[in-house]
């Protein structure tokens, strides 16, 4: 088809048929999923993955980082978490849309009672921290938005 078009200088469109989709909200990350996701889709091996998540969670930027849980609690406070991000660069104006519209609670997912899952607990800036720190911290925090946010369309 590109070949007998190539060289043509317009077209005609025909008809066309237009649908909308809905992806689900993702899971709210645990562990697996956490180190599945950075050696696909981060270049990340899974130990270094480990290293670099128990870092940020001494420093205090992400939750306990070996949970089996991908549901949050129902006593959990996804304000608190937001209100920090209010001012971020990168996701102040997301987080201030899901404090005035509402948080989307995910009934799917398991909540091992250990640990709830893995969840930013602190707003920080790319230069706060190493680049492959700020790549985990950054999937970490797009995971916990998505989570909380309505269906994809």
């Amino acid at each position: 088809l590109e070949r007998r078009i190539k060289h043509e200088r317009s077209a005609r469109l025909i008809s066309f048929n237009q649908q909308e989709k809905t992806k689900k909200r993702m899971q709210a990350l645990n562990t697996v999923e956490l180190l599945k996701a950075a050696s696909k889709n981060l270049g990340i091996g899974p130990h270094y993955t480990m290293d670099i998540a128990e870092k940020l969670y001494i420093k205090g930027y992400i939750s306990y980082p070996r949970t089996e849980s991908s549901a949050y609690p129902s006593s959990f406070d996804f304000n608190a978490i937001l209100n920090q991000f209010k001012d971020n660069s990168v996701w102040g104006d997301y987080a201030k849309n899901l404090l005035a519209e509402g948080i989307y609670s995910n009934k799917a997912g398991h909540d091992a009672g250990d640990h709830p899952p893995i969840t930013p607990m602190k707003s920080i800036d790319e230069n706060n921290i190493s680049s492959d720190e700020w790549k985990i911290y950054s999937y970490v925090t797009k995971c916990f938005l998505a989570s909380i946010s309505p269906n994809c369309k």
